[in-house]
């Protein structure tokens, strides 16, 4: 799905992302299932890696978007972008997940 992104705060980008996620929240619902049984059941030992370190993983993989953000003062001053992108990219499957698993259920 990153693979799709080329500037990750544009909305077009952004909503070709969200499109993705919601296909992928869709197509793979049983998983998500489980998902919620891991984290009622088992304390979210398990999907919790997932998730482990995703701001880090973000930066890694939009370093040169999130450097030239920085480089042109696009940004206030601390901001660090991955934790933005992180924050917006999470909206997306708990959009999806609550639309798709719990309102049609």
């Amino acid at each position: 799905m990153f693979a799709q992104l080329t500037e990750p705060f544009q909305p077009d980008d952004l909503v070709r992302f969200g499109h993705a996620v919601g296909s992928l929240v869709s197509k793979h619902s049983d998983y998500w299932l489980l998902m919620y049984i891991d984290v009622l059941e088992f304390r979210n030992q398990h999907f919790r890696k997932m998730f482990d370190g995703l701001s880090k993983k973000l930066q890694k993989r939009f370093a040169d978007h999130f450097g030239e953000l920085r480089n042109t003062d696009s940004l206030c001053a601390g901001a660090d972008p991955s934790v933005a992108f992180t924050a917006a990219y999470m909206q997306f499957p708990d959009y999806f997940l609550v639309e798709r698993l719990l309102l049609r259920a």
